[in-house]
């Protein structure tokens, strides 16, 4: 095709097709080409770095590039480590839970949902979602979440656990840092949300808590075991 010409798409939309409305139909578009572009990439030099503001050598926006890298890592490897401890201390601990903290938790998940899906102008219906489905979804979730809370809020009663001013800011900045805003604002806004403070202290508090159990183990480092490729043929 060339800029100007018209061309005539079938398309066959399937049964399982998420817009019910368009699901099983054949359909033609009539579509015409406007213009045909070329993407042209710039030159990876000085003064590319220097477009992004603050770099006068690319040599400076690299290693701003390998830092951010590093600390997505690590805080990807933490995350790991936290997920394993919980799955271990959830293992070994086997208790009755409050209905109320879980249906708690799962209307949290509900409403995070609902308002990830209206940042992108979607809503559940459109999606075919529905607060029972997302409820029989996320249960065992919600339950999971709960269980943390409970262990970690008994080490934290436990050990006596505090947060010092210092930590305090510090969570402070970490959060400004996450949601993109002045640390200010988000003083602010826990200064207005009484309720709001607590739970975030709650939360700080428990990240000391599983510090503690952290720094209490014995941690092995293993190397990851290579998946064979399915296409392999055996010799």
């Amino acid at each position: 095709m060339k800029p100007g010409d018209t061309k005539q798409v079938n398309v066959h939309f399937p049964e399982d097709y998420f817009n019910k409305k368009l699901a099983n139909l054949d359909i033609a578009f009539q579509v015409r080409l406007i213009e045909i572009r070329e993407e042209v990439r710039p030159e990876i030099d000085d003064d590319f770095a220097a477009q992004f503001g603050k770099y006068e050598k690319l040599d400076d926006l690299k290693k701003d590039i390998t830092a951010n890298l590093d600390q997505g890592y690590a805080k990807r490897v933490k995350q790991e480590l936290n997920e394993q401890i919980f799955e271990a201390l959830i293992a070994k601990s086997e208790f009755e839970l409050p209905e109320t903290m879980v249906e708690y938790e799962l209307e949290g998940i509900i409403q995070e949902t609902e308002q990830s899906l209206a940042y992108h102008n979607k809503s559940m219906e459109e999606l075919g979602l529905s607060k029972s489905s997302l409820t029989e979804k996320y249960h065992d979730t919600a339950e999971n979440k709960v269980r943390r809370h409970l262990l970690l809020g008994k080490i934290v009663e436990q050990e006596n656990l505090t947060l010092t001013d210092e930590e305090l800011e510090d969570g402070f900045e970490d959060m400004a840092q996450a949601v993109n805003q002045p640390v200010e604002q988000v003083k602010l806004y826990y200064d207005q949300n009484d309720d709001k403070l607590e739970f975030f202290k709650h939360a700080l508090l428990e990240k000391k808590a599983i510090k503690l159990i952290i720094d209490g183990s014995t941690l092995e480092e293993s190397e990851p075991e290579l998946k064979k490729d399915s296409n392999d043929k055996n010799e």
